[in-house]
């Protein structure tokens, strides 16, 4: 079964719409990895929620989640909670990390390599290229992320106050 996501056409409205129905917004470092799909983020920023502890515990949960795969890594992480306190990271939400920032129901995907080239200069000339743009679309992702980030803080410090 594939998730059913509904394409980001506006994302500041699927971001608003994001802060007011999600419990549970954080910035969180991925602190452990378990075999079984459990993994646990050490809290970092919270924007909205109040979880019991600053170690938050996540378990996938159904077909349509995300996961962590990697340690150490930062993740923007929108959550419900579950009946046990644990978190499950849905596919359609805006969650994502920092390494891998795209938002996964754009309709502009991470630019493919070429695979055209004439000899071996056409390639190593075509495989930097595929890398500097992967770059400039991965730099353009994570400044999304960042005001995206700044926005949350601002929602969160106006209804703070």
């Amino acid at each position: 079964m594939a998730c059913d996501c509904r394409e980001v056409k506006d994302l500041k409205k699927v971001q608003r719409e994001h802060f007011e129905i999600f419990p549970l917004i954080f910035v969180g470092a991925v602190d452990q990895l378990n075999d079984d799909g459990t993994y646990t983020f050490k809290l970092i920023e919270l924007f909205k929620g109040n979880p019991s502890d600053s170690l938050i515990h996540g378990k996938p949960e159904g077909y349509c989640y995300s996961a962590p795969r990697e340690s150490d890594y930062m993740w923007l992480v929108y959550a419900t909670p579950n009946d046990d306190g644990s978190i499950t990271i849905e596919s359609c939400s805006l969650s994502r990390s920092y390494y891998f920032p795209y938002i996964s129901n754009e309709k502009v995907a991470v630019p493919p390599p070429s695979l055209f080239y004439n000899d071996n200069e056409d390639k190593t000339i075509m495989l930097l290229e595929a890398e500097i743009a992967t770059f400039d679309y991965k730099e353009r992702a994570l400044n999304v992320l960042r005001a995206e980030i700044e926005q949350l803080r601002r929602w969160r410090d106006k209804k703070g106050s």
